[in-house]
């Protein structure tokens, strides 16, 4: 059912309440109202419900909140300027809709105006006579100030306890205190100021429904003195535009996003069971419609959020119901329907996310996980678990694949639960190490945690030869590949180059050192270029921009590098870094060769920049190969490590 608020017990408010009862359904009005009085003269109805008593700003926000209403109208008294700024700020702070309805304003034609109470009692204090206050109770003690106001003044107010004990502590006479309750006749106004020799009589400005003309028509014709205090100027709408606007917000089509958790009713919310009952038609795939339809419904099965929209806007249906799984704001289809659904009325009723309800039945506090989503989305698995203490994943099926990646990247002993068809009473959670889930069989609707106690960024290189495709193509070695990225000096964020990447042994260790910042591959040899690429998708990098083209043609449109490996530049050393030098300070360099003439060409351009710290070392590596029963050292080629911290802070580090 949609929820509208009223504030008041004014006339306004309730032939608002019985407009709404007579011509709108599946609307349940909230009526807020100071007094029992305001309640009693309400329509007696069970959709309209009525709330008695003052309330703070804060109280009426979490009011709303609770309620959560479509549209607050606002139709409380005139002058009941601190109610309004309370209500106001209550719709801010609960994100409702707010709707001011202003009383029809009285055509004032003869007597005094008297903008507060002060100045009443200035103009009354002039001459003598009685006054008959019918302000009400509030402002009893400004009229205190009335010379001899005890024997001059009578004051009519509601026939309320607490009203007459207020009267009479402020000082007023018992019998000088009209306890009654309006509507007051032409008539009935005549009658008093007659029967009490009334000289003036004071009131607001309250509007035809507020007895003003009663009033003023009495003063006339009783040869009384009219004093009216005008009604403070506010922003508002006619009682005939808000009735206009709360029609065309309870008849136009209402959507529910209902989110129903794993897709066991019982996991449901008690709004999301009381949307699911007020829709005349319920939209989703099979399995979740199903699960939460009892029959009486209307259904369309359809998951794909443009036919949705197409079936709403071609159907008379008031009341859509929309079946999701989960929490529709985490990882759901619902975010690509909400953004079509543009001028319709939609309700998001959140469910219980499956990582949420995982979380519980293993006893685990989610609340600084990490949570990502491998169903239909590229997501870089090896990163987010080796860089998060505890993390959530939504499989989308794939339980096995993501279990064979993280083995192949040494995170196989990682601690992992997996909850399949969670809910349900055929629901199951195993325990266990990663590497151990590569050769089970999962439910397609699986829910993955996997603790690393050994998380963070990884400091780790020098990968196993065997680990990358190879082919024909030259290769950084590991051993030597250890040293080129120690001399890198890589931070998780920075931006690299790999100049020359060959089999994209470089670019793959630099994208995992890195991962938050982005690794430019530049490669001019085809078939390189191509194995670097099944190397950077086999580790499922997704910081890695690939760069087909030789290096001096490619890094003058590069972002500037925190730092740069060029494995092979076609003999353009010193243009490429010459480009790069020119892109500011602050940047590292690492250069391998295996030739003298490298080496020299190479330190004879840094001198010629200018850089006088140059430190050069020759790293020489040997590994055993076995030969019958013996090992025999073999050599490899020889890398000369230059490390440069020279001008303008650039560190330059060069390895040969």
């Amino acid at each position: 059912m949609d929820r509208l608020i009223v504030f008041g017990g004014t006339t306004e408010g309730r032939e608002l309440c019985q407009k709404c009862l007579e011509q709108l359904n599946n609307v349940v009005i909230h009526v807020f109202v100071a007094t029992e009085q305001g309640k009693e003269v309400l329509p007696k109805d069970g959709k309209l419900v009525v709330h008695t008593g003052r309330l703070t700003s804060m109280e009426m926000a979490d009011i709303i909140g609770t309620l959560s209403p479509d549209m607050v109208v606002d139709a409380t008294h005139p002058y009941a300027t601190e109610v309004t700024e309370n209500i106001v700020k209550a719709c801010a702070l609960s994100n409702a809709k707010y709707i001011r309805l202003l009383r029809e304003k009285a055509d004032i034609k003869k007597g005094f105006i008297a903008e507060d109470p002060l100045k009443v009692v200035k103009l009354v204090n002039r001459s003598r006579g009685n006054v008959l206050l019918t302000t009400g109770s509030k402002d009893l003690p400004a009229y205190t100030g009335i010379y001899n106001f005890k024997e001059r003044v009578y004051a009519r107010i509601l026939p309320d306890t607490n009203n007459i004990n207020w009267a009479i502590n402020m000082g007023y006479a018992k019998d000088h205190i009209i306890a009654e309750e309006g509507p007051f006749s032409y008539e009935r106004n005549v009658e008093e100021i007659k029967k009490y020799n009334i000289k003036y009589l004071i009131t607001k400005e309250s509007g035809k429904a507020g007895g003003f003309d009663e009033k003023q028509r009495a003063c006339k014709d009783a040869n009384c003195v009219l004093i009216v205090i005008p009604r403070p100027e506010e922003d508002g709408y006619s009682a005939t535009e808000v009735w206009e606007m709360v029609q065309e917000e309870y008849t136009k089509k209402t959507i529910h996003i209902i989110g129903v958790g794993m897709g066991n009713p019982k996991n449901m919310t008690v709004e999301a069971v009381e949307a699911v009952e007020d829709c005349q038609v319920l939209i989703g795939a099979n399995r979740l419609v199903d699960a939460v339809n009892k029959g009486r419904k209307d259904i369309y099965y359809e998951y794909k959020a443009e036919k949705i929209k197409e079936f709403i806007d071609t159907t008379d249906y008031q009341h859509y119901g929309i079946i999701f799984s989960g929490d529709v704001c985490l990882f759901s289809g619902a975010t690509v329907l909400l953004d079509l659904l543009d001028g319709y009325k939609v309700k998001v009723i959140q469910g219980i996310s499956s990582v949420a309800y995982l979380a519980s039945r293993i006893g685990v506090p989610w609340a600084g996980c990490r949570v990502v989503s491998a169903h239909g989305r590229n997501v870089d698995i090896v990163r987010e678990v080796a860089e998060n203490e505890g993390i959530f994943v939504l499989t989308g099926g794939n339980v096995k694949q993501i279990c064979q990646t993280l083995t192949e990247n040494g995170l196989g002993m990682v601690k992992i639960c997996a909850g399949e068809k969670l809910s349900y009473p055929r629901e199951k959670i195993t325990a266990g190490y990663v590497k151990d889930f590569v050769s089970k069989e999962f439910d397609p609707i699986t829910v993955l945690y996997m603790c690393n106690e050994n998380y963070g960024i990884s400091t780790e290189f020098g990968l196993s030869d065997d680990m990358f495709f190879r082919g024909e193509i030259p290769m950084t070695k590991s051993e030597v590949r250890s040293v080129i990225l120690s001399k890198m000096q890589l931070r998780n964020s920075d931006i690299v180059y790999d100049i020359g990447s060959g089999t994209g042994s470089v670019t793959v260790e630099c994208g995992r050192l890195a991962p938050k910042g982005m690794v430019y591959s530049v490669e001019c040899n085809e078939d390189a270029f191509e194995l670097t690429g099944k190397n950077i998708e086999h580790f499922e990098l997704k910081n890695v921009r690939q760069i087909l083209g030789r290096g001096k043609e490619v890094v003058a449109d590069l972002p500037k590098p925190d730092s740069v490996f060029i494995g092979g530049s076609k003999g353009e050393l010193e243009d490429v870094m010459e480009q790069i030098i020119n892109k500011g300070v602050n940047i590292r360099f690492v250069v391998s060769a295996i030739t003298l003439e490298t080496l020299t060409n190479t330190l004879m351009f840094m001198k010629t920049k200018g850089f006088k710290n140059t430190e050069v070392v020759q790293v020489s590596v040997s590994k055993g190969n076995f030969v019958g029963n013996s090992t025999m050292m073999t050599a490899q080629n020889p890398i000369f490590i230059v490390l440069e911290i020279g001008r303008n802070n650039i560190e330059y580090c060069m390895g040969f």
